[in-house]
């Protein structure tokens, strides 16, 4: 059975998991498991992060973020136990198998042995916006693209919006 990887920052909602049964049923062969790759740190520079909420005019997130101190690890992995739990129901209830990993460090070498354990014929990558690093190519989803080895699909969260 081929499985599709899923990697995401944030729970899935109603639009991505639509997004990924289309992807899904499109493969040949179809694929019925998901890997969902959940990222604890996904280093992102400040400055960018910032840059990235004025670029969306999401002035009281970037004021937040510029005089905020950094989310510690263990706050990291609340976040993504939660987002495990909501986003594992979700995509059982549209039917796929699923498999979850929770991983500190690079995201996309643990995309990488994913993709070589599980055989994955696809990856999406699921981000809210972030336009600057998008633009400058800075983000961990354009490396993703450049080593994975498989078809890459980068959608922004809960829209049908993919990103080049």
């Amino acid at each position: 059975m081929k499985s599709m990887l899923v990697a995401t920052e944030q729970i899935l909602n109603e639009q991505d998991i639509r997004n990924i049964q289309r992807v899904a049923q499109f493969s040949t062969p179809p694929v019925e498991a998901i890997h969902l790759l959940i990222p604890t740190e996904v280093h992102e520079p400040l400055l960018l992060k910032v840059l990235d909420q004025l670029a969306l005019l999401d002035f009281n997130a970037a004021s937040r973020t510029a005089f905020s101190a950094e989310k510690g690890a263990l706050t990291h992995r609340q976040e993504a136990q939660e987002i495990s739990r909501t986003s594992h129901l979700l995509l059982k209830d549209a039917g796929f198998q699923v498999e979850i990993t929770i991983a500190s460090g690079d995201p996309v070498a643990v995309m990488r042995s994913i993709v070589e354990a599980d055989d994955s014929v696809q990856a999406i990558i699921i981000t809210n916006p972030h336009p600057v690093q998008d633009s400058l190519n800075l983000n961990w989803t354009n490396k993703a693209q450049d080593s994975l080895g498989i078809p890459v699909l980068h959608l922004l969260s809960g829209t049908e919006r993919i990103e080049d």
